[in-house]
């Protein structure tokens, strides 16, 4: 009742729906081909397509799916593992589309339509970006809707959900009612936002649409129906006013300023950014957080630039004005009639940035200790001014088998999107302290056994211990080895090879990572000192 005194029209809402939800995330925790039955208690409550098609219901016992089923895969409920995934696709959306997400339950959720189609211009467009975002990360199959209300938009982003991408469902404000009227009541246990009794009971009653539902009169629905039954009413009538809450406080934090005009200037745009900016620092400083990373958009009237920076202990105001100013200066540019490159065509409609918050304890480490000095990050974000973004490079560890792969140069103060995880198992990489020198492209070497014999890989490691190795310039007596340890990927050449590793020791106290091929071997890194 007090969020109806305090909106008495519904929100207008921009919803998502991944459908089966719970095949989705039973999946990722099962992979493969198998069809996927998922159990409570001894009873089916979600199946796949496939085990559906071979008869299997919600409801059944397990023995009696697995009949109809035999070749699917029993997975237990576990509500927990659905809630973190899920989670990890409404942190993309705060970070990607809006930064405040009301999650309804795990597999839809949505944002305030009115702020995002501010942002990206209108509700089409904000409603595409939904949707390019959730496919990115590996959702295709996603239902998207704008409309009046959580019900209806639900309603119609579950109907355009599916195999094959659908087109997002736009439902003019005022047209939810009509929408929702030739609905049978069934689709309020549907979504899950009531129970079946509640169905049954309107079926008893010869009120079998959402049309003859809303046309009761209100007063007899007070008489007649417990609260929950008046709430559907409202969903019926196209009076969904249920207010939208951001899942965390701290989402607030974000800042966003849109222009009444674009603004052709890129010094305007950070004035006008800059006394919003500097509240925020100020409010950081006042509870004690700093702010250590940024992602930052820009909607432009030539496209769309989004950006995430990383400032080493934390960012100023000044830092972070900085690296607006240099993302703007990358905007797509337009000409003007006599062809010179010209920033007033790419003026700019909105910015947003979202920051990453940590307390001031919670220093990040940085290239130069747990906590570079001002001054140096200054002087590092002045040479970059002059020599550009590329112009300081740091080194930073990537996922990877080959130790090639796990080393990347990005330019200081920035995020490398869509980077190679290095949680991942990656089998066949090394463990322990990586090499001092890792070469970028390998050298070529030889290895003999102790009597100067040719050593290959497949066919004598480990039997044979190896004795000598040549790195091109001198031959070294080995005194120590290990491996090998094979990695199966492409590498090197165009067909898929297995490769193999060995690490070795020489009598000048070197230690040597070599890796090969049937009768090659080549030198993949070297350690400083044995």
């Amino acid at each position: 009742m007090f969020a109806e005194r305090l909106s008495p029209f519904p929100v207008r809402v921009l919803l998502m729906v991944i459908p089966q939800w719970r095949i989705v995330a039973a999946s990722r925790r099962h992979p493969g081909d198998d069809p996927l039955m998922i159990a409570d208690r001894g009873v089916v409550i979600d199946c796949c397509a496939r085990a559906a098609e071979e008869g299997v219901i919600p409801g059944l016992r397990v023995r009696a799916a697995q009949l109809r089923c035999p070749e699917g895969v029993v997975v237990p409920y576990d509500s927990a593992s659905e809630e973190v995934l899920f989670d990890e696709v409404v942190r993309e959306i705060e970070k990607s589309v809006a930064p405040s997400v009301h999650v309804v339950r795990p597999g839809v959720a949505a944002v305030a339509a009115r702020g995002a189609a501010r942002f990206y211009g209108d509700e089409v467009a904000a409603a595409e970006r939904m949707v390019n975002v959730l496919t990115h990360i590996g959702y295709p199959h996603v239902g998207v809707s704008v409309a009046d209300g959580l019900f209806a938009a639900e309603v119609a982003a579950t109907d355009s959900s599916g195999e094959g991408k659908r087109d997002p469902i736009f439902l003019a404000s005022g047209t939810s009612r009509a929408f929702l009227a030739p609905y049978d009541v069934s689709v309020l246990a549907r979504t899950g936002r009531t129970d079946g009794e509640l169905v049954r009971t309107l079926r008893q009653l010869g009120l079998t649409t959402m049309g003859a539902f809303a046309d009761l009169d209100r007063q007899h629905v007070v008489q007649r129906f417990t609260d929950a039954g008046q709430r559907a009413h409202d969903w019926a009538r196209g009076m969904d006013v249920t207010m939208l809450s951001s899942r965390r406080p701290q989402d607030d934090d974000a800042m966003e300023v849109v222009f009444d005009d674009p603004e052709p200037s890129g010094a305007q745009v950070v004035a006008k950014v800059r006394p919003v900016v500097e509240e925020f620092m100020t409010r950081l400083a006042e509870t004690g957080r700093v702010c250590s990373q940024v992602r930052i958009l820009l909607r432009a009237t030539t496209g769309f630039s989004e950006h995430t920076w990383r400032q080493p202990w934390q960012f100023s105001g000044d830092d972070l004005l900085a690296r607006l100013s240099r993302q703007l200066n990358d905007l797509p540019r337009g000409t003007d009639e006599f062809g010179a490159d010209e920033f007033c065509q790419s003026g700019v409609q909105a910015v947003r940035i979202v920051p990453t918050i940590h307390r001031a304890g919670e220093a990040a480490e940085g290239l130069f200790g747990a906590r570079p000095t001002e001054h140096l990050v200054h002087v590092i974000s002045q040479l970059q001014e002059r020599l550009g973004p590329e112009g300081v490079l740091v080194g930073e560890v990537a996922g990877g088998r080959m130790l090639k792969d796990r080393r990347r140069l990005v330019p200081f103060g920035t995020v490398v999107e869509n980077a190679r995880p290095v949680d991942r198992p990656w089998p066949g990489h090394l463990d322990g302290p990586a090499p001092g020198i890792v070469y970028s492209r390998p050298l070529p070497a030889r290895l003999e056994t102790t009597d100067g014999m040719p050593l290959t890989t497949s066919s004598d490691l480990p039997t044979i211990t190896p004795g000598w190795f040549h790195d091109g310039t001198s031959r070294r007596r080995v005194i120590a080895w290990a491996g090998p340890w094979p990695v199966h990927q492409r590498w090197w050449s165009t067909p898929t090879v297995s490769v193999e590793r060995v690490q070795l020791i020489t009598e000048d106290q070197q230690a040597w990572v070599l890796a090969g091929s049937a009768d090659r071997w080549w030198i993949e890194a070297r350690y400083d000192e044995a």
